[in-house]
């Protein structure tokens, strides 16, 4: 089974073409600035690195946040376009999720991780998994806390921390942190991608906060 995976939710973007547990080719952009001109351009290098086109593939992938919200827009604008384009079904995973798939394949014997990735504003995005016989399943909704109550909630805490708010806990006594996973690595959303069945309908953004922007009336945009 192909997929096409992307991610752009974050502060970099990424293109994965992979047949199942082979990945054929793989497009990094860095600079998010540049992303919203970059993305159809990666799409395109990725597919034709893996010498497929759209016919060849059997679905798509995209994270849907938490994330940047210029960010998540435009991956979930382009992957939606392919998807009603082409006919392809379109898998929609959490950064989070993708996050803790990625730790949990680094430490296979950790049985808890918890994500926290640094929201700014003195806030953290963090959601708990269970990690038991190489399943990663969530142990609780996503939630965006101030960070002194993401420090609350993680005390006593006996499992692995991951994530790039991991700064921001990691002199807490006795918790235990792992390092390298600030990311989304698009080898492991295409993966989740291809586990997942097909969804019956397109994926919506996963916000948790509220945006900024607001229309007239203070309504906030969609």
């Amino acid at each position: 089974m192909k997929v096409l995976a992307l991610d752009t939710a974050m502060n970099a973007g990424s293109v994965a073409v992979a047949d199942g547990p082979d990945i054929l080719s793989c497009v990094i952009e860095p600079n998010s600035r540049t992303l919203a001109e970059r993305l159809m351009p990666m799409v395109e290098q990725a597919l034709d690195a893996a010498g497929l086109g759209y016919a060849d593939l059997d679905r798509l992938g995209v994270t849907i946040g938490p994330g940047t919200f210029t960010g998540m827009r435009i991956g979930m604008s382009a992957a939606r376009a392919m998807a009603l384009a082409s006919g392809l079904p379109l898998v929609g995973l959490s950064t989070l999720e993708v996050i803790a798939r990625q730790a949990a394949d680094a430490h296979p014997s950790e049985n808890t991780i918890t994500v926290c990735f640094d929201a700014r504003r003195n806030e953290a995005y963090i959601q708990a998994f269970d990690c038991v016989g190489g399943d990663v399943t969530a142990a609780g909704d996503p939630a965006i806390l101030p960070v002194d109550q993401v420090r609350d909630q993680l005390a006593g805490f006996d499992g692995l921390v991951v994530g790039s708010g991991v700064p921001l806990v990691a002199d807490m006594p006795g918790l235990r942190v792992g390092e390298g996973f600030d990311g989304i690595d698009v080898a492991t959303l295409a993966s989740l991608s291809l586990d997942r069945p097909v969804p019956d309908h397109l994926p919506d953004p996963l916000y948790i906060r509220a945006p900024d922007a607001k229309l007239p009336g203070g309504k906030d945009p969609g």
